[in-house]
């Protein structure tokens, strides 16, 4: 059954939400260059170039090696990268709601008894 009770019922829901969002800019080159020249050097990693050496950027590698691996997925270079990101925001849009939902529960017994666990409820 579907509730937003449970986390896969919010991970659905955030999901839902975060492709309505950004669909409509899905295959559009122009929205974001930055992603473009990564994408770029993402290929011509997975081609054979070095890093800093056959293609520069300032940014640290890894950054370059995350955009080679979207890139061997196949397909659209420009959708792949755009659907990952859709897919890290609600990925992350999750975990800020679940430490967002942990930092403000109500304190129940149970959880006390986790959290303290040398304490004892006895009086001294």
């Amino acid at each position: 059954m579907f509730s937003l009770r449970h986390r896969s019922g919010q991970a659905f829901v955030l999901l839902l939400i975060a492709f309505a969002l950004r669909s409509p800019l899905f295959g559009n080159p122009v929205i974001h260059s930055d992603e473009q020249f990564y994408l770029l050097v993402g290929d011509r990693l997975l081609h054979g170039a070095w890093p800093f050496v056959d293609i520069f950027d300032r940014k640290p590698v890894g950054l370059f090696l995350i955009f080679a691996g979207i890139r061997s997925v196949g397909g659209n270079g420009i959708v792949m990268y755009q659907l990952a990101a859709t897919l890290v925001a609600a990925g992350t849009a999750f975990l800020v709601g679940r430490i967002v939902h942990r930092l403000t529960a109500p304190d129940r017994p149970r959880d006390r008894l986790r959290r303290h666990p040398r304490q004892s409820s006895a009086p001294a």
